[in-house]
C-alpha cells in the first residue's frame, strides 16, 4: 500500500499527519490522518524514511524562538517507540538548524541538516542507533564547513555501508566588476562503520570528538566514542588525560572497565589539576589514551 506523510495546519501551526492505505484504497490509521508531530508552534522541513520502522526528522519551532532538528520511530500503527515528542538532534539558543535528511545504514540512522555558524551555513550529521541514542558528538559530525554557506544536504546509501551526502555550496565568488556568488553542488563520502560481531575484542566505534565549549571558562566537556559491547570486562583500560603546552600530565580521567556499549562517553574538565587547584589560562591538550598508548589528541583553550 502507500504511506503518506503531510504537512497539515488544522490546528493553526505546521504539524505532521500521516496515513496508510492498503491497495484496494481502504485507510488504516484513523480517518483525516494520525498526528504525528503536533508540538507547540510549526514542525516543518520533515524527511522519511521505512526500514523496520517508520523514521522522521523534521525541523522543529516550538521552542518559539529557534529552529531544532528532532527525529522520532514509530511502528507501523503510527505509535512512538521513542522519547515522547522525538530525539533533539541539533539546535539551541541563538543556532540556526533547518533542512534535515535521513537514511538508514544497517542498524544505524545517519540525519544530515545545515546550521549557522559565524553568520555562515556549514552541513553537520548525527548518528542513533535502533533505540535512537546519539552515537557521535552530541554536537554532531562537521561535513563541510568551507568559507560561506552551505545548504539543503541530501543523503542516501548504497546499501552496505556507504553513504553519499550532497549539498548546495557558494564557497565559490566572481569578484571581477562586482561581487557575485557561484553556486555549485559538492557531495562527501561518509562510511558508517558497522557493528562489531560477537566476541570481537577490538572497539567497534573509538573516536575522540572536539571538546565543547572551546574556549572555555570555567568547565568544557570532553566527548570520546569507544564501544566494545560483548566485552566490556576484558577490554584495557581507557584514559582522557590533560596535558599542558610543556607536555607535563595535569589531570587524569580513567575508565580501567568501562561500559562502553551505549556509543559516545564524556568527562567535564574544571580547569583544575590532580589536586583540584585551578590551572591558569592558557593552551592545553587533551588525550585518549588506551592500554597506555596515546589513541588521538586534541587541543583546548582556557580563557579566565
Amino acid at each position: 500500500g502507500l504511506l503518506i506523510i503531510w504537512i497539515d495546519e488544522r490546528n493553526g501551526n505546521n504539524n505532521i499527519y500521516g496515513q496508510v492505505i492498503t491497495p484496494d484504497g481502504t485507510i488504516l490509521w484513523q480517518e483525516n490522518g494520525l498526528p504525528l508531530v503536533t508540538q507547540e508552534n510549526d514542525q516543518y522541513g520533515f524527511k522519511f524514511v521505512y526500514d523496520d520502522g517508520l523514521y522522521i526528522t523534521w525541523s522543529d519551532f516550538r521552542s518559539g524562538s529557534y529552529s531544532e532538528i528532532y527525529i522520532q520511530k514509530y511502528d507501523e500503527f503510527g505509535n512512538e517507540l521513542w522519547q515522547e515528542g522525538g530525539i533533539l538532534i541539533a539546535g539551541g539558543d541563538d543556532l540556526y538548524t533547518s533542512s534535515p535528511d535521513v537514511v538508514k545504514v544497517g542498524d544505524k540512522i545517519l540525519v544530515v541538516w545545515e546550521e549557522n555558524n559565524d553568520y555562515f551555513l556549514d552541513i553537520k550529521a548525527q548518528l542513533l542507533n535502533e533505540n535512537g541514542e546519539l552515537l557521535w558528538n552530541p554536537q554532531g559530525l562537521v561535513i563541510c564547513d568551507e568559507f560561506r554557506d552551505q545548504s539543503y544536504p541530501q543523503v542516501v546509501s548504497n546499501g552496505d555501508n556507504d553513504t553519499f551526502i550532497a549539498w548546495l555550496d557558494n564557497r565559490a565568488i566572481y569578484l571581477s566588476g562586482g561581487f557575485e556568488e557561484i553556486q555549485g553542488v559538492y557531495a562527501q563520502k561518509v562510511y558508517i562503520e558497522p557493528t562489531s560481531v560477537e566476541n570481537e575484542i577490538v572497539p567497534k566505534t573509538t573516536k575522540l570528538f572536539p571538546n565543547f565549549p572551546n574556549p572555555f571558562n570555567p568547565e568544557t566537556t570532553i566527548y570520546f566514542t569507544a564501544e566494545n559491547a560483548e566485552n566490556a570486562d576484558t577490554c584495557p583500560p581507557w584514559r582522557i588525560v590533560i596535558y599542558n603546552i610543556k607536555g607535563q600530565k595535569v589531570k587524569t580521567y580513567s575508565f580501567p572497565n568501562p561500559d562502553l556499549s551505549g556509543g559516545t562517553r564524556s568527562v567535564v574538565w574544571n580547569g583544575t589539576d590532580e589536586n583540584n587547584n585551578p590551572v591558569s589560562s592558557g593552551i592545553y591538550f587533551y588525550s585518549l589514551e588506551i592500554n597506555n598508548k596515546i589513541f588521538d589528541t586534541k587541543k583546548c583553550l582556557l580563557l579566565k
